[in-house]
């Protein structure tokens, strides 16, 4: 992992309340707040099902030269039809576009070393480039962090101590319980978007990770509050989506679709996914 450097005293920055019950953690393919969840993105003309679909396109493009066909096969032009010529979306796969593009990495032999570089230079660039497309196009991503309120967001992930915290929920909410024992009250991370390898420093220890997409939803979370966010219309992408496939896919948050990420009937639970208040 990284080395922290503190943040300068003068620099922007966003103070957060440390108590074991001001933190949301989330985790998994069915909370808005990770890339792993879908919802079509568009990015450079082009469409993918998920921010980490774009994600992970790119990471092998950087460290492997090429792009596996497993990968690309459902990306989408403007106008929704599959540039593989294919139609729908992706059959049922057995593996997610993280797990593919590690067996493409490794099939390359690029070392891990390498690959945890690239995660916090070009892979953050990618990282915050797949998640300021999402803020500004799903409306239920931008209501959900409105209703987080102030509360720390924190990736609650045990395999990811760079983008996550390194742990689960309960040793996040311990490591903040220790916080408040010792005396610490509040946490300071940078308010400068986007993070650069530089400023990547500066995010401090979440329990046992720096937590980077925690601290990058926070960033975002402010800018919308500022109403520094451009706002993007993608009814014209959801027609184009539901013409290519003759459904209504549930990934879909515009009206016509409802939120698009009912789950149970409760459209809070939907918004959160599997994020879980302290």
């Amino acid at each position: 992992m990284f080395q922290f450097v503190p943040l300068p005293e003068d620099a922007p920055a966003i103070t957060l309340t440390i108590d074991p019950d001001n933190f949301i953690s989330f985790h998994g393919f069915s909370s808005v707040f990770t890339t792993q969840h879908t919802f079509p993105v568009l990015i450079d003309g082009r469409i993918y099902e998920s921010g980490d679909h774009y994600y992970q396109i790119q990471k092998v493009r950087d460290l492997c030269g090429t792009v596996s066909d497993k990968l690309t096969e459902t990306v989408r032009d403007e106008s929704g039809r599959r540039l593989d010529g294919k139609v729908g979306f992706s059959e049922q796969r057995n593996k997610s576009f993280s797990q593919i593009a590690k067996e493409v990495i490794r099939l390359n032999n690029v070392d891990k070393k390498k690959v945890d570089e690239w995660r916090y230079t070009k892979g953050l660039e990618a990282m915050q480039k797949a998640l300021i497309a999402k803020v500004s196009q799903s409306m239920v991503l931008r209501q959900a962090l409105a209703e987080s309120g102030k509360n720390i967001l924190v990736h609650a992930f045990p395999g990811d101590s760079i983008y996550g915290a390194g742990c689960k929920k309960a040793q996040v909410k311990k490591w903040c319980e220790s916080m408040k024992a010792n005396g610490a009250t509040t946490i300071r991370i940078p308010a400068k978007f986007p993070l650069t390898s530089e400023t990547v420093l500066n995010c401090p220890n979440f329990a046992q990770g720096r937590n980077v997409l925690g601290v990058i939803l926070m960033q975002l979370r402010e800018m919308l509050r500022e109403n520094n966010v451009p706002i993007v219309d993608l009814s014209s992408v959801f027609d184009a989506l539901r013409g290519s496939t003759a459904v209504c896919d549930a990934s879909m948050d515009d009206q016509d679709c409802g939120d698009g990420f009912a789950i149970g009937g409760g459209s809070i639970q939907a918004k959160i996914g599997g994020g879980t208040k302290a």
